[in-house]
């Protein structure tokens, strides 16, 4: 319910702005349509770059996973297996107690 509030009390904003802008003359009646438009269409720019970002690198993530996997003979993956277990438990020790 606290996030509703939130998302209706700046919506409501938003709208006294741009009324209080248009009432003062900041912006004419062709520039905010324009504006508003401008917005929204580097919302969806930036939305689809840090996709195709954020895709790349768990891609490159899990290549390099695998890499590590694949030159390493059977019995020193288990090794290998225990380090980075190591190396996440000491970075995130609250994750482990969790379990």
């Amino acid at each position: 319910m606290k996030n509703n509030n939130s998302i209706l009390i700046t919506i409501v904003l938003g709208i006294y702005i741009l009324i209080g802008a248009w009432y003062f003359q900041v912006f004419t009646d062709y520039e905010v349509p324009s504006r508003i438009l401008a917005a929204i269409l580097g919302v969806v720019i930036t939305a689809i770059i840090t996709q195709l970002l954020l895709s790349s690198q768990t891609t490159k993530e899990v290549t390099k996973t695998s890499l590590v996997a694949m030159h390493c003979k059977p019995k020193n993956l288990d090794s290998v297996s225990a380090a980075v277990r190591n190396v996440i438990s000491s970075v995130c020790p609250s994750d482990e107690k969790s379990r």
